[in-house]
């Protein structure tokens, strides 16, 4: 029978990602490194949620840069119109808007994984070894 998890184990899970890293330590020494609570999970249960919260934390990264990079623009064209009070530049169509917002997530993702992706792609092995 499958055990559930709390917010505090997968907590220690995250924090024991955090400190060591995504496959970085032999995996008897990261379960000890997470500690006793998560003692009744099977290693497979464990080595799922951590390429779990793996995964999570890199898509919650890239929504975050994403969204930070669309506030960005938006305030410098908000600028950019008001110093351009002759009305040369024509407002930007909520269309165009949201079609940035979706090209800025796939330039997240991409920066993202260039950045992370020898730990990111471990993750993902995992995950579609699982499926």
């Amino acid at each position: 029978k499958p055990h559930h998890w709390t917010k505090f184990q997968a907590l220690k899970i995250l924090e024991a990602i955090e400190r060591f890293g995504y496959k970085v330590l032999p995996w008897e020494e990261f379960r000890k490194a997470v500690g006793p609570d998560c003692d009744k999970f099977t290693e497979t249960e464990m080595m799922r949620m951590t390429w779990a919260i793996t995964l999570m934390s890199f898509c919650e990264a890239t929504k975050e840069d994403a969204s930070s990079a669309s506030k960005r623009a938006e305030k410098q064209a908000i600028r950019r119109r008001e110093s351009e009070r002759d009305g040369d530049i024509l407002a930007v169509s909520q269309k165009e808007e949201s079609t940035s917002l979706e090209d800025q997530k796939e330039k997240s993702f991409a920066k993202l994984w260039n950045q992370n992706s020898k730990w990111a792609a471990m993750a993902l092995m995992d995950a579609v070894a699982y499926a």
